[in-house]
C-alpha cells in the first residue's frame, strides 16, 4: 500500500518458475509506467508517492473495498514504438501488459485508460466479460501515422458490435451485447477481431454529424475488410475508420446512417480481379462474390445513395430495383468490353429509362420516373429484366442526341437486344411496353422483328421528325403489313411515330408486302432476292401513278393520279409483282414507263370477277390492278410511256377504258391494239386536229385511246 513517501522493492533474481509477484492495493485509482527494462516499472497509487519495482516478474493490484471496487486505472506505454495488450478477466478485473513487461493482474477496476503515448503503438483488447463503466484508449503522438488498436469480443456470444468516429482520430465501439464501450483517441487505425463467430459490425456516421460518406474496400479473406468515413461537415475531411477481420463468412457488416441528418453514401469496392455483385430487395442488402467465394454481407439503414465501384477485371452487377436507396452508380472501371449491370424487377408494374450519355458505356436508368436513378460508367452490357415475367413493366429507350444507328434483334436466350451506334448494349426480358426514343438528331432505326420476343403489349419506335425506321425479314419467305403508325413482320408488330422513312427489307426468300399510304412517310420496299416472286400490295386512297425505274423490278407508287412526287411514296427493289387495289370508286390508274426506250404491255387478267387488268414495262415488275379479293375501285387505266422509242401494246379490258400517251420524242412511239380471240368488230377513229392520236373500240371492251 502506497503512502506519502517513495517506495521501492527489488524483487532480486528469481529462484522459481514463476518469479517474484508483487501485490498491491490501492482505494481509487492506480497509474502504471513501465521501466527501461521489462521487469521494472512504477505505480502511483491514490496520489501517493510512488511504487517502484526491479526484479519482479508478477504483479497485482486490487480494490481496498471489500465492498466492489471503484478503482480508476491508467496504464501508460513508453515513448517508443509499444506493444499494450488487455485481456478481461472477469466483469470488473482483467490483466495489462506492456512491451515484454509482466501482466499486471487488475480486481476490482471500474475504469480503465491506456495511454500509448510517442510512438507508434499496437494495443491489442480481448474483452471477455468486461463491463467496465469507462474504458478509454489513447493512442497518443505517433511518429508515422500508425498507432493500431484491435479488439476482439467474447467467444461463444455476439459481440453486436458498433463503431461510431467521433472525429479524425477518435470514435467509439460499443460491444453492446457485451455491455462494454470502448472510447478511442488519437489512433490512426481500430480493427475489430470477429473471431470467426458470425459477427455483424455496425458502422455509424458522426453523432448528429452532416453529409456522411462510408466506403468498404475488401480484405484479403472473404469475412475481413477496412471501412474508411468522411463527413461533409468537415468539408469532406476524413474520420477515424474501422477494419475488421474473422467475422466468420455469414457475418456481415452494417452502414448505419440514421445519425447523419445530411444523407448518406456508402461506397462499395471490388476487388482488382473479377466480382458479381449484387444489391437484393428489399433491404438493399449487397453481396459480392469474387474468386476466393462471397464476402460478408453488407447491410444500411438510411443511406440514400450506394456506389458499386468494380476496378478492374470483368465485372457483374445486378441490382433488384425493389431497394431503399435513392441513387445507385455502377462504376465498371476497366478494362472495357465485359462489364455488365442487370436490373432486376420482382413484382412488376415499374418504368424503366434508359438515358445513355455522350460518352460510351455511361448513362442512367431511371426507375419509376426518379423512384431510384442507377448511374453507370464503364458498362458494356445491359440486362434489364421485368417483374414477374408478367409483361407489366414498361421499358423507354432515349438516344444521347447525336446521329445515331439503332439496332434491335434478338437477344441471348428469351431476350431481346437494343444497341446504339455500336456503344453498350441493352438486353431486356419479359416487358409490356417497348419504347425507342430519338429526341435529337438524325437516326435509324433498324430493326429485325421475327427474333424479338422480349415484349407482350407494344413495341414502338419514336422518332423526332426525321429518322428512318428499317425493318428486315429473314433469308425465308417474310410477310410484311404495313400503315400508318404500324409495320407487322411475321407476325410482329412494330408501332412507330416521327419517322420520314420506312423501308422494309425482305431479304431472300419469297416476300409479301402488304402496304398502304402513310401520310408524311416515304415507304420504302427492298424485296431482296430471288428474282422471281416478291409480291407488294398496296392499297390506294384513290387513283394512284406507278412509275418504273430504271432497274427492271424497281419503281414508285403515288397515292395521286396527278403523279406528282409526295413525301408518302411507296418507293420499290426487286418486285416482281405490284398488286394494287384503290379505296376509292371511279379511280384511275397511271403507269408511267421510264426516261428511255420502252415496251410496255397491257392485258386483261380473267377469273377473279373483276374488270381486272395488268401492265409491265419491258422485263418489270408485272403491276396487276382491280386484283381478286378487291373490287372494281380503279375504272381507267392511262399509260404514259414517257421519253425514249416506246411500243406499247395493249389488250383491251372489259368495262376499263385505257389511254396511252406516247410522250416525248413525237415521231418514233407506236401502239399496238390487240383483239380477241373470236369475231372481232375494231372502230378505228383518229382525233380531229392531230396526227398521233385516235381512239380504237374492240368490240365492247373498254375504250383504247
Amino acid at each position: 500500500t502506497s503512502g506519502s513517501i517513495p517506495v521501492f522493492v527489488d524483487g532480486g533474481d528469481p529462484i522459481g518458475p514463476v518469479g517474484d509477484t508483487l501485490n498491491i492495493t490501492a482505494d481509487t485509482s492506480s497509474l502504471f509506467v513501465p521501466g527501461p527494462e521489462s521487469d521494472e516499472g512504477g505505480f502511483t497509487l491514490d496520489g501517493n508517492e510512488r511504487v517502484s519495482y526491479d526484479h519482479i516478474e508478477a504483479s497485482s493490484v486490487s480494490d481496498s473495498d471489500d465492498y466492489g471496487g471503484d478503482l480508476n486505472v491508467t496504464v501508460c506505454g513508453t515513448n517508443g514504438d509499444d506493444d499494450i495488450t488487455v485481456i478481461g478477466t472477469g466483469t470488473n478485473s482483467y490483466t495489462v501488459s506492456v512491451n515484454a513487461g509482466p501482466a499486471v493482474a487488475y480486481i476490482g477496476s471500474t475504469d480503465l485508460r491506456i495511454e500509448g503515448k510517442s510512438g507508434d503503438d499496437d494495443i491489442d483488447v480481448d474483452v471477455n466479460g468486461l463491463q467496465l463503466d469507462t474504458f478509454e484508449v489513447d493512442g497518443g503522438l505517433p511518429t508515422a501515422g500508425s498507432d493500431t488498436l484491435t479488439v476482439t469480443g467474447d467467444t461463444g456470444i455476439s459481440d453486436d458490435a458498433i463503431w461510431t468516429p467521433t472525429g479524425v482520430d477518435s470514435g467509439r465501439l460499443n460491444l453492446s451485447n457485451l455491455g462494454q464501450v470502448i472510447d478511442v483517441t488519437t489512433m490512426e487505425h481500430v480493427i475489430y477481431d470477429g473471431e470467426t463467430e458470425q459477427e455483424t459490425l455496425t458502422v455509424e456516421g458522426e453523432d448528429y454529424g452532416g453529409f456522411a460518406r462510408f466506403v468498404h474496400t475488401p480484405g484479403a479473406n472473404r469475412d475481413s475488410g477496412d471501412v474508411a468515413i468522411q463527413n461533409g461537415d468537415y468539408g469532406g475531411n476524413s474520420l477515424l475508420g474501422i477494419s475488421y477481420e474473422d467475422l466468420g463468412f455469414n457475418g456481415s457488416v452494417n452502414f448505419d446512417a440514421a445519425n447523419a441528418y445530411g444523407g448518406a453514401t456508402l461506397v462499395a469496392r471490388g476487388t482488382a480481379s473479377t466480382d458479381a455483385f449484387e444489391v437484393d430487395q428489399p433491404d438493399g442488402d449487397i453481396l459480392l462474390t469474387r474468386e476466393i467465394g462471397r464476402h460478408v454481407t453488407l447491410t444500411t439503414v438510411d443511406i440514400q445513395q450506394l456506389v458499386l465501384d468494380g476496378l478492374d477485371s470483368d465485372d457483374f452487377f445486378t441490382i433488384e430495383i425493389n431497394n431503399p436507396y435513392d441513387t445507385i452508380d455502377v462504376l465498371g472501371g476497366s478494362p472495357g468490353d465485359s462489364d455488365v449491370l442487370r436490373v432486376e424487377d420482382e413484382y412488376g408494374g415499374d418504368r424503366f429509362e434508359v438515358n445513355p450519355d455522350t460518352q460510351t458505356g455511361r448513362g442512367n436508368i431511371d426507375i419509376d420516373n426518379d423512384t431510384l436513378d442507377i448511374n453507370y460508367t464503364g458498362i458494356e452490357h445491359i440486362e434489364l429484366v421485368a417483374g414477374d415475367y408478367r409483361g407489366a413493366d414498361a421499358l423507354i429507350v432515349n438516344d444521347e442526341g447525336s446521329d445515331n444507328l439503332w439496332e434491335m434483334f434478338g437477344g441471348p436466350l428469351t431476350s431481346d437486344r437494343i444497341q446504339i451506334a455500336g456503344r453498350e448494349s441493352i438486353d431486356y426480358y419479359a416487358f409490356g411496353t417497348v419504347e425507342l426514343v430519338n429526341n435529337v438528331g438524325v437516326d435509324t432505326f433498324r430493326v429485325f422483328p421475327t427474333g424479338l420476343e422480349a415484349f407482350s403489349t407494344s413495341f414502338t419506335v419514336s422518332g423526332d421528325g426525321d429518322d428512318l425506321l428499317e425493318v428486315v425479314g429473314t433469308n425465308n419467305p417474310d410477310t410484311f403489313t404495313s400503315a400508318t403508325g404500324t409495320v407487322t413482320t411475321n407476325g410482329v408488330t412494330i408501332l412507330f411515330n416521327g419517322v420520314t422513312t420506312l423501308k422494309e427489307l425482305g431479304g431472300d426468300g419469297d416476300d409479301t408486302f402488304n402496304t398502304t399510304f402513310i401520310t408524311g412517310v416515304n415507304t420504302v420496299v427492298d424485296a431482296g432476292g430471288p428474282t422471281a416472286s416478291d409480291i407488294l400490295n398496296v392499297t390506294a386512297t384513290a387513283g394512284a401513278c406507278i412509275t418504273q425505274g430504271a432497274e427492271s423490278t424497281t419503281g414508285t407508287v403515288n397515292d395521286s393520279s396527278a403523279c406528282a412526287a409526295a413525301a408518302s411514296d411507296i418507293d420499290y427493289f426487286g418486285v416482281e409483282t405490284l398488286n394494287i387495289r384503290s379505296s376509292t370508286a371511279a379511280s384511275t390508274l397511271v403507269v408511267r414507263g421510264t426516261q428511255d426506250n420502252d415496251t410496255m404491255e397491257v392485258q386483261p387478267v380473267g377469273g377473279t370477277g373483276l374488270n381486272t387488268g395488268r401492265i409491265w414495262t419491258n422485263d418489270g415488275t408485272v403491276v396487276t390492278f382491280n386484283p381478286a379479293t378487291s373490287n372494281n375501285n380503279f375504272s381507267s387505266l392511262t399509260v404514259q410511256a414517257r421519253f425514249g422509242d416506246d411500243t406499247i401494246t395493249v389488250t383491251p379490258i372489259a368495262n376499263i377504258p385505257v389511254a396511252v400517251d406516247g410522250g416525248d420524242p413525237t415521231g418514233s412511239d407506236s401502239v399496238l391494239v390487240n383483239g380477241t380471240t373470236g369475231t372481232d368488230t375494231i372502230t378505228f377513229t383518229p382525233t380531229p386536229a392531230t396526227d398521233d392520236g385516235a381512239t380504237v373500240q374492240v368490240n365492247a371492251l373498254g375504250l383504247v385511246t
